[in-house]
């Protein structure tokens, strides 16, 4: 059965890899939908071209205006090329775990026809939502609140993000099973007044809403099926086996993308720290019983501990680094990281009456993050 499933996954794992861009490279034009969020930065867009007649995705690099969106039909005139590595970056590898084969550098785009469908409006709620949010909050704090509600990392600064990294404290910013967990919380008391079932339908298209909502990253999507998974089980009145949904998730994301299990560290990461917290939470929390909650300070060490066992050599590894001042920061920081949140979201819906909270607790986490990152040196 072992040998079965080895040579299954290698099989899967090349035909992944088959594609139709081969066919564009040197091409100077083609016809296409954009088929992912738009990638707006400071001097040019992004886009996600799913080119008619062909298996595969091309990366355009365009003007900084127009502006398009995700469902809109373009005509694209520049050259594609094949994506190469970039130093010790394997940025061809990064690009195929979306299905992108291709890439325009600098390319023209010309809007053919406008688009419809569910993705367009959630993303013009995002972009609407990420508006709002940086009306009410300021620089860094607005970019730091879009990374902790939407894990948005682009406009936080980079020496904020490399504060992040030697502290341990980057998966703060990153999409999880907690944002999941609060989707569903939230709707639940948004619908409190119907049956559990309907609840949990409702639970369930909010969390599918939210994962493309993020990006989708393969973290996102472990985190939204492991939650729709316990929903599902609350709906027809079963148990939960937590080990399960993790293993069909990563079962079932792999038949379907073969390439996130090598090439995207994120999805690794997150699938080890998941398998760290469920095996060594429950021996912490023996080995810490006489100690007091205190705020959450033991909660986030022991989820801190948990999850590091498994995703250090993985981190060592891929980013040659051990922020071995991460159990200190995670256990000053964590219990803040909620309060964050709810104060941020309550914050960009109703203005700076209910965000100042937000706002201070964000500047006490930045305070914390640059005396860390001084002190670990």
């Amino acid at each position: 059965i072992v040998l079965f499933f080895v040579l299954f996954g290698w099989w899967r794992f090349d035909a992944s890899l088959e594609n139709d861009v081969g066919a564009l490279i040197r091409e100077q034009q083609f016809v296409g939908e954009i088929c992912d969020e738009v990638d707006v930065r400071s001097d040019k867009v992004k886009y996600t071209i799913c080119v008619d007649g062909i298996d595969g995705k091309v990366l355009v690099n365009s003007s900084r205006y127009p502006v398009y969106e995700c469902g809109d039909r373009v005509f694209v005139k520049g050259e594609v090329e094949v994506p190469e590595a970039i130093e010790d970056f394997d940025y061809d590898k990064y690009l195929q775990r979306y299905e992108i084969y291709g890439v325009v550098y600098r390319g023209n785009v010309v809007l053919r026809e406008e688009g419809s469908g569910l993705l367009k409006w959630v993303y013009f709620g995002k972009q609407k939502f990420e508006t709002r949010l940086f009306d009410v909050f300021p620089e860094p704090t607005g970019s730091f609140l879009a990374g902790l509600l939407l894990g948005s990392r682009r406009g936080i600064p980079p020496q904020l993000m490399e504060q992040f990294n030697a502290t341990g404290l980057t998966h703060i910013i990153a999409i999880s099973g907690y944002n999941i967990t609060l989707v569903i919380v939230l709707v639940g008391a948004m619908f409190k007044v119907f049956s559990r079932r309907i609840r949990v339908i409702f639970s369930s298209v909010f969390v599918v809403l939210f994962v493309f909502l993020v990006g989708a990253s393969a973290a996102v999507v472990r985190a939204g099926i492991m939650g729709i998974i316990s929903l599902m089980a609350l709906y027809f009145g079963r148990n939960y086996f937590v080990w399960i949904a993790l293993f069909a998730s990563a079962f079932f994301m792999n038949l379907w993308n073969p390439k996130i299990l090598v090439y995207d560290v994120g999805f690794q990461l997150s699938f080890l720290a998941t398998a760290g917290i469920i095996t060594f939470v429950p021996v912490f929390e023996k080995w810490f019983k006489g100690i007091g909650e205190f705020f959450g300070v033991k909660e986030a060490l022991i989820m801190t501990l948990s999850a590091q066992i498994f995703t250090l050599p993985v981190i060592v590894w891929n980013f040659s680094r051990f922020a071995w001042i991460s159990p200190l920061s995670n256990v000053l920081v964590l219990p803040l990281i909620p309060w964050a949140m709810l104060f941020g979201f309550f914050g960009v819906i109703f203005g700076k009456s209910l965000g100042v909270f937000a706002y201070i607790i964000l500047k006490i986490v930045v305070l914390i993050v640059d005396f860390l990152a001084w002190l670990s040196g």
